[in-house]
């Protein structure tokens, strides 16, 4: 949980609050009752959160994916592509251009190399994205970040918090990371606590969480290091000394990773989410690194970003591949197979 902020900058975003506040009950008012809802023929689940900032949703839209591939389906990805220059879009993601997270943004181009069969379609247009989904042969939709993306209907939203801090400060942006109220879980099929480690197990939280969400299905996912990987995907020792950098929403369990095996963290730094690396920030960085006679280190998703990093940085750079493991994965499965079931019927 980031610190509480003091003085009057804490009472300017107190102030703005409840106009945030007052403008998402609006909006989920107009939703809640029917309009401007589109309803895709294909089944639709929804991968989101109630915060602003990484809670683990493209790992776990990678998982599901995976999972609904080998069980016959044909899913498709509708990701915004924040970050990247689609726009409303929706474009279908081609593998092949030189583009790549530039133009799509660096989540759908993390997940089109990890899934190669499987499209992608992105653009901040979601009702469209459906249907060129459907056009290219899809027979499932799965949402990413689509809480609270209302326009498309769905027929489960699973929603994730982080269990190291799910409900952040207690207070919506501006004044906190909360995107709409807690009560918003009502509308969660799925409940998963994201991040989860036995030793700080939240149980308020998750009480509170269960509160909110009676008719919900609930669910622990932890993370999972498979290793490390040298830019061309091939596996590679662990590094001993290792000075890292990220532009993630929650930068704090990355630095906890590189925090185990007895490894040295000489440095940390920290972009904002979706950072574009700049020429000066890719020296910078293997400065410190060098000067630390440490392996510059960092995520799968930020080396989507670093296209034009000079080659000896690529060559040096180590990436900290990090899968996820559900508490019960076949139960969770067979929650999404319900509910495409039920869109059939």
């Amino acid at each position: 949980m980031r610190p509480p902020e003091r003085g009057l900058l804490a009472m300017a975003l107190r102030v703005t609050e409840p106009l945030y506040r007052g403008a998402v009950a609006l909006r989920n008012r107009r939703f809640d009752g029917g309009r401007g809802i589109h309803r895709s023929p294909l089944p639709t689940i929804s991968v989101g959160n109630l915060t602003a900032g990484g809670t683990g949703k493209t790992p776990l839209v990678l998982w599901l994916a995976n999972e609904l591939q080998s069980s016959g389906a044909r899913p498709a990805i509708l990701s915004r592509g924040y970050g990247g220059r689609v726009g409303a879009g929706p474009r279908l993601l081609d593998r092949q251009d030189p583009g790549g997270a530039s133009r799509y943004g660096d989540e759908p181009w993390l997940m089109a190399r990890r899934l190669h069969e499987i499209d992608i379609v992105v653009g901040s247009d979601r009702v469209a994205a459906a249907k060129i989904a459907h056009s290219q042969g899809a027979n499932l939709l799965l949402l990413d970040d689509g809480f609270q993306h209302r326009r498309l209907d769905r027929d489960l939203d699973i929603v994730l918090l982080d269990s190291a801090s799910p409900f952040d400060n207690g207070h919506l942006l501006p004044a906190g990371l909360l995107r709409e109220p807690p009560e918003s879980l009502a509308r969660a099929g799925v409940v998963i606590f994201s991040r989860h480690v036995a030793s700080r197990e939240p149980t308020p939280a998750r009480e509170r969480a269960r509160a909110l969400s009676p008719n919900a299905a609930h669910f622990t996912m932890s993370n999972r290091r498979v290793g490390w990987f040298d830019v061309d995907g091939v596996q590679q020792a662990s590094p001993p000394r290792r000075f890292g950098f990220c532009g993630l929403g929650n930068p704090q369990p990355f630095r906890e990773d590189l925090l185990t095996d007895d490894a040295e963290l000489t440095g940390f730094r920290v972009f904002r989410d979706h950072h574009r690396y700049m020429n000066d920030e890719f020296k910078q960085i293997l400065q410190a690194a060098v000067a630390n006679d440490a392996t510059p280190v960092t995520t799968e998703k930020d080396l989507m970003r670093m296209a034009s990093a000079p080659p000896e940085l690529l060559t040096a750079l180590r990436i900290l591949r990090i899968d996820v493991t559900l508490d019960a994965p076949e139960q969770l499965l067979e929650r999404v197979l319900q509910a495409t079931k039920t869109h059939a019927n």
